[in-house]
């Protein structure tokens, strides 16, 4: 099925409109989602053509520097979403194409990822970075505060500002709309948790949850 960049578009659009609530854009998410067609990865793409990002490439850790390489993306706040399009398309042209499945994603899907154990540890290990010089020894996540936390999040991203940075909620979407396992390489800086936590595999979602009931 031929997927125009009108039909993005209008289904962008249909989404802005939903601004109000997180339940307004998951009421016109789950309407798009029946309406997407399967996402077809680009095939043979080239990656070695592409320009390299010589600054974060410094910042790969010296044990996957030779695996992995950064490359450059146009820095205008869209920088996860061209991403997604360069690992999906070879290029930066569909990042608007990716940003809709992205959020349609997470908004037909909360449950699931407020259900993530792997992100409440990677939330524990931010807040444990924060109080590291308290005498506070452990930290508990509110299931309230989370959901809250992540609809702002999906709603900041697509409704408020269509140039706003993605969040880590983002990354764990992205591995199930391109349908493959994303490995996230975390510098050498931070807390020993936090990189832990970053640096790792994301599975998609079908994966985790067979993993889930084994």
């Amino acid at each position: 099925m031929f997927f125009s960049p009108q039909d993005i578009q209008a289904f962008m659009k249909q989404l802005q409109c939903a601004k109000d609530s997180f339940d307004c854009l998951q009421s016109a998410c789950t309407s798009i989602k029946e309406k997407l067609p399967p996402l077809v990865l680009h095939k043979d793409i080239d990656f070695s053509s592409s320009e390299v990002d010589s600054y974060s490439q410094g910042l790969v850790p010296r044990a996957k520097a030779s695996a992995y390489v950064a490359l450059n993306t146009t820095g205008d706040g869209n920088c996860f979403f061209r991403v997604a399009s360069i690992l999906a398309f070879g290029n930066e042209d569909k990042h608007e194409e990716m940003h809709l499945r992205i959020i349609v994603e997470l908004a037909t899907n909360s449950e699931f990822y407020l259900q993530d154990k792997d992100n409440e540890q990677r939330i524990v290990a931010q807040e444990k970075v924060f109080i590291q010089s308290s005498e506070k020894k452990s930290v508990e996540i509110d299931r309230n505060l989370l959901k809250t936390e992540f609809e702002i999040d999906v709603l900041r991203v697509n409704t408020v500002s269509p140039s706003t940075r993605a969040a880590d909620w983002h990354l764990q979407a992205l591995g199930t709309v391109l349908n493959r396992l994303v490995q996230s390489v975390f510098p050498e800086c931070g807390g020993t948790e936090t990189r832990e936590y970053y640096m790792m595999r994301f599975l998609f979602r079908d994966a985790v949850i067979q993993r889930r009931t084994m």
